[in-house]
């Protein structure tokens, strides 16, 4: 479980600095649609998706294909 707990916390910070550091830059930047954190001003899509595709890759890896 605390595998897990580190592999979502460390995709929540490893999401919030590659998105404030592209949008920094003008690499890319949020539509008016984009749902964004109040604190951060980086989108929440793209913070989920970091926290939560490498937990299920890893779910469905060690349960689904063995």
């Amino acid at each position: 479980m605390s595998r897990i707990l580190l592999l979502v916390i460390v995709g929540f910070f490893g999401a919030i600095l590659v998105e404030v550091w592209y949008t920094t830059r003008g690499d890319w930047f949020y539509g008016d649609a984009m749902a964004l954190l109040p604190v951060v001003k980086v989108g929440v899509s793209p913070v989920l998706q970091f926290m939560l595709l490498p937990w299920l890759i890893f779910f469905i890896s060690k349960h689904v294909l063995q």
